[in-house]
């Protein structure tokens, strides 16, 4: 059984262009926790559209990719960016959520240091300063005399300042592979960049394909029909299952002959399959009873009514199915995914998965990502759209975590230009 615990898809959103980025700027950390190479790969992916030859730098992304050689740690177009630092993208979300009045206390004393902040508060100094008029004629005003405006800075103001300081994750280290590949995902990542690779540009999958020749490894057209070789359940058929359940009721699952062929019941949906089985079931008892109507022995001419048949005559005189059949395919099932894994290489994890599917999708996907633009915390989707909710009050704002708070994108005037005719703001309140 193959289990999905988040979506490939999740991973393919250009949120943010490498991992620290990704990681010190949004929440959208769950899946960098779960899969921080495949998120670097993503991003490197999405880095080469921008490339001066797109084509050749995505035939070189695949090539690497197939050969397990695609180097993502310390990657600048999917790890980290190399003119900064996460310790320089930490001090700079503290310094953002600060006013522009206020400096914050660094452990070096230089403004470009560590800020010093202990249990949600930084230690700053707010500057001001006083201007005063100095007249160069002593008792006249400066509107009618010569004069000068002096500014005068007065002694620096010790202030805290409350802030949100970085989640446990973002203080720890994201460690990332050296070289990185398809031998390294799970089958669900492996069909995800599969499809990537059939969907892209025809000059990059004929070129990619005859600069890898036999090396190919996972970019090949495969069958998936190849892999319900190893279905022996296939072989419980009424031709294979004992007849002498008459009722067709003990033992459904060694009783009941089964109707629908490996490569159509993997995909088969449930409530399909439960009615084939069900007419199965129903079918096969009135089967039955009638052969047993049937003399169980060619050589006979007389017809001895419900006599269990002897299992070791021909099955070709005593009409007897070949009830071992499943268990003697059986045994060849090793052979076969032996044969079959030899074949398909590092695809074979592929066609188990396509062979016994099942999707448990554990994680839902995020309602909102808080990300940082610019200097503001703001809630945007998916789709990097700033997020807009009805139910808000015109004084709610984002967490300031990354930044300054923002207030949600709460415009009523998006009700009566989204909305269908007759819906109004105050219904979908509702």
């Amino acid at each position: 059984m193959a289990e999905l615990k988040i979506d490939p898809f999740r991973i393919d959103i250009n949120l943010m262009s490498s991992v620290d980025l990704q990681k010190q700027l949004t929440s959208y950390v769950e899946l960098l926790i779960a899969f921080p190479d495949e998120t670097a790969a993503n991003s490197m992916f999405w880095h080469t559209d921008a490339h001066s030859d797109p084509i050749s730098s995505k035939i070189d992304f695949f090539k690497l990719l197939n050969s397990n050689e695609l180097k993502v740690s310390g990657n600048a177009d999917g790890s980290k960016k190399i003119k900064t630092t996460e310790q320089d993208l930490k001090n700079k979300n503290i310094r953002d959520q600060i006013g522009k009045t206020q400096h914050v206390v660094t452990d070096t004393g230089n403004k470009y240091g560590k800020p010093e902040v202990s249990n949600g508060i930084a230690e700053t100094r707010v500057y001001k300063t006083e201007k005063t008029w100095k007249e160069n004629i002593p008792g006249q005003t400066h509107e009618n005399a010569n004069g000068e405006w002096v500014t005068t800075q007065l002694p620096p103001e010790e202030k805290e300042h409350p802030v949100v300081e970085p989640t446990e994750y973002q203080n720890k280290e994201t460690t990332l592979q050296e070289k990185f590949g398809m031998k390294d995902m799970s089958a669900w990542f492996m069909l995800w960049w599969i499809e990537k690779f059939n969907t892209t540009h025809p000059v990059i999958k004929d070129q990619l394909i005859n600069l890898l020749g036999e090396d190919n490894e996972y970019f090949v057209k495969f069958s998936e029909s190849v892999g319900q070789l190893k279905n022996y359940d296939d072989a419980k058929d009424t031709s294979t299952l004992p007849i002498n359940d008459l009722d067709v009721s003990s033992n459904l699952e060694e009783s009941v002959p089964n109707v629908l062929p490996g490569i159509a019941k993997y995909c088969t949906k449930p409530e399909t399959e439960s009615l084939a089985f069900d007419l199965s079931r129903k079918t096969n008892k009135i089967y039955r009873n009638n052969m047993f109507s049937m003399c169980d022995n060619s050589s006979k001419d007389t017809v001895v009514q419900k006599i269990y048949p002897d299992v070791s005559e021909s099955h070709g005189c005593n009409l007897i199915q070949d009830f071992y059949h499943p268990y003697r395919m059986l045994l060849y099932v090793d052979t076969i995914r032996e044969q079959v894994q030899s074949h398909l290489k590092g695809l074979y994890d592929v066609l188990e998965l396509l062979s016994d599917r099942e999707n448990h999708m554990v994680v839902g996907k995020p309602k909102q990502i808080i990300m940082k633009v610019e200097q503001f915390t703001t809630s945007v989707n998916l789709l990097k759209n700033k997020i807009r909710q009805y139910t808000l009050t015109d004084t709610q704002q984002t967490l300031s975590r990354y930044g300054k708070p923002t207030a949600y994108n709460n415009q009523p005037l998006n009700a009566q230009i989204l909305a269908v005719p007759g819906v109004t703001e105050d219904s979908l309140d509702g």
